[in-house]
């Protein structure tokens, strides 16, 4: 077999081969360790989550190479297996580039901290393909016995009680496990990112109501009032327990303590993840940015179905959660069975001109920018960017109503004027963003998912985007920026303001980014929820 090409993408190595060689429906590659000394060489392996793209185009996942982990350190022969022998990959005709990086692919997989690494490099072995694996894990984050300052003692301080924690709440739950079994009928649905069942779950859970399903199921609930806030130490035992006694478990967002534990075969874990869509990089996937996490990173590793709008997401999600592209499985989102529904947009319509009776005769703004910063701890917007005396002015020429809808890691307050409540209003205490895209005319965002919500609305949306260079060195986007997005890019506020008074939106945008992005618009996401994880289980 002759390799015409190769390149990586994030994690993901592609293996572009000779037509003349295409690959079979369901060729694997196989690696095999070269011994350092002179002994013999092992049986080669099948590396795990290869996946056949096209006759000719193959990609593989070295950090899930060998039962779900990364391919261990080593050097090794790549090879195929055709006619029940193992040929190796001729790459005597392209050459191995020793190292060639740009923003979106490059010639070899590399993760570097300073704690562990990982690098998987292709080299050229007697004109025949080989990898060379090193890697260094982390050790578990412990405590320092050395302090220099009143920062460190009380981060040292911190991870003491954290460590403490986690072990106490791993050992409640194998006691649950040993001394309780399952209950096939018992479903639980937590985060620790709302206080209460909404977002994906409540529709979901409706609609199990609506078809008898809780007639039959024992379903529990465990929550956490938001992301910053901490659980009562019975709070956690209680989650342990509905965790090692529950068949299904229902989750929408990150949440830590669910992915140390040791689950038994028969539990099925489900991702309802909070945000649609392929955005900006998640997980493994903002591997090469400033946000990279480690690839020996346990968090997400334990879902067992991960719920997703459409095809295009699949490797997606496979890849940022460290799961196999079959967990992934592109259902639908069950919110969006309530957004495409005519009733409940009327009855959200009804909620919104009660709460905000001074956007009644206006167009409606909705401001609806993503946080900057590493995470909730230090998350926040610049508000300057604004200019709020020159914005109220501008919504009063045009008769604008704006609404700023912060994300709920902001904890600055919008900033509204004095005498500015005739054109301003704060959102963000509306925990539900779908809740007033009902109502929205005009859609501010920059690299939130919600775009995915109003693309469905047909809600015309404008991109202020003014440090999108920035924010891709530290973050990144898992396609062009330019060319994904469904509406008009702006820079400056200057441009933001034409664009509204003008109209120009590039509502051309609109059609085939719902295309691109929904296998289903007809409002049974719910249903197919509960007939594949459920029903099935």
């Amino acid at each position: 077999m002759k390799l015409a090409r190769y390149w990586w993408e994030r994690t993901i190595l592609f293996l572009e081969v000779d037509p003349a060689t295409p690959f079979a429906a369901d060729e694997k590659l196989y690696l095999q360790l070269i011994p350092a000394d002179d002994s013999e060489a092992p049986e080669p392996f099948a590396v795990d989550n290869c996946a056949r793209i096209s006759d000719t185009v193959m990609s593989v996942r070295f950090l899930m190479g060998v039962a779900n982990d990364p391919v261990p350190a080593g050097t090794y022969r790549a090879l195929v297996q055709r006619d029940g022998a193992f040929t190796p990959v001729d790459v005597s005709e392209i050459g191995i580039p020793l190292l060639s990086l740009d923003n979106k692919r490059s010639d070899v997989f590399l993760y570097i901290r300073a704690e562990c690494y990982y690098a998987a490099v292709p080299v050229d072995r007697d004109g025949e393909l080989a990898f060379k694996v090193t890697s260094k894990a982390a050790p578990g984050h412990k405590p320092s016995a050395h302090y220099s300052n009143k920062a460190e003692i009380a981060e040292n301080h911190r991870l003491l009680i954290h460590n403490y924690k986690a072990g106490l709440l791993i050992s409640f739950f194998n006691f649950f496990k040993k001394t309780c079994r399952v209950n096939p009928k018992k479903i639980l649905f937590t985060s620790d990112s709302r206080a209460n069942l909404s977002g994906n779950m409540e529709p979901l859970y409706k609609r199990m109501q609506e078809r008898g399903i809780t007639d039959n199921y024992k379903v529990v609930f465990s929550f956490k009032e938001d992301a910053v806030h901490r659980r009562s130490l019975w709070s956690l035992i209680n989650l342990h327990y509905h965790l090692a006694t529950s068949k299904l478990i229902f989750c929408d967002d990150y949440q830590s303590m669910l992915y140390r534990l040791n689950y038994r075969p028969e539990q099925r874990q489900i991702q309802l993840w909070h945000a649609c869509g392929h955005f900006k990089t998640v997980g493994l996937g903002r591997i090469g940015t400033l946000a990279a996490v480690s690839p020996f990173n346990i968090s997400h590793r334990t879902y067992t179905d991960v719920i997703v709008a459409s095809d295009s997401d699949v490797p997606i999600y496979g890849e940022a959660f460290g799961i196999p592209d079959n967990r992934v499985k592109p259902l639908g989102i069950p919110r969006h069975d309530w957004l495409l529904d005519k009733d409940w947009q009327a009855e959200k319509k009804k909620t919104f001109q009660e709460t905000f009776p001074n956007a009644d005769g206006k167009r409606v703004v909705v401001f609806a920018p993503t946080f900057r910063g590493e995470g909730r701890r230090t998350a926040y917007y610049d508000y300057d960017l604004l200019q709020p005396e020159r914005l109220a002015q501008f919504c009063r020429e045009h008769n604008l109503f704006f609404i700023f809808k912060m994300h709920p890691f902001v904890l600055q307050e919008p900033p509204i004027p004095a005498g500015c409540d005739d054109v301003f209003a704060n959102g963000t205490p509306i925990r539900e963003i779908n809740d007033i895209l009902p109502s929205t005319d005009i859609l501010i965002t920059d690299y939130s998912s919600v775009v995915y919500e109003a693309s469905l609305l047909g809600i015309p949306t404008l991109y202020y985007a003014f440090d999108k260079e920035e924010y891709i060195s530290e973050r990144d986007f898992y396609e062009s920026y330019d060319d994904f997005v469904s509406g008009k890019i702006v820079y400056t506020f200057d441009e933001l303001l034409d664009a509204i008074a003008n109209e120009d939106f590039e509502l051309e945008r609109l059609q085939d980014f719902v295309r691109k992005n929904f296998k289903h618009i007809d409002g049974h996401a719910c249903d197919r929820i509960i007939d594949e994880t459920i029903l099935k289980a």
